[in-house]
């Protein structure tokens, strides 16, 4: 649950023109909660589910939609290293890196892509 469109790593300019023109089309925006999916076929890929669908949110709110678009994205593929490392070198998933992508606490252990914890769009 953010309080904007986008993640952080796309500039304000472009999250704020995207949200304008959306909104400009009659898309209405919930910030800051979350919408129980239970009801809603998805998988692990982009899911589209046709309407009209009612939704409820994590602030007990309903929202009526003629189509919801699934995008929650797909979990870090952590077998490779979950049993390598110790926990506290995981977060969430990713393995947690410094600024030069070395495994914390690991002098010649580096993780590189979307395995790491850098705060990039991925």
């Amino acid at each position: 649950a953010k309080e904007h469109l986008f993640d952080d790593g796309i500039p304000m300019a472009l999250r704020q023109t995207a949200q304008k023109k959306m909104a400009a089309r009659g898309v209405q925006f919930k910030f800051e909660s979350k919408v129980d999916l239970t009801d809603i076929p998805h998988g692990t890929e982009t899911t589209t589910v046709a309407g009209p669908v009612t939704l409820k949110t994590s602030k007990d709110e309903e929202i009526e939609a003629d189509v919801v678009f699934v995008c929650i994205g797909v979990s870090v593929n952590k077998c490779a290293y979950e049993n390598s490392l110790k926990p506290e070198q995981i977060e969430r998933g990713y393995v947690k890196v410094d600024p030069y992508l070395r495994v914390e606490g690991e002098e010649r252990i580096f993780a590189i892509g979307d395995c790491n914890n850098v705060p990039t769009p991925k």
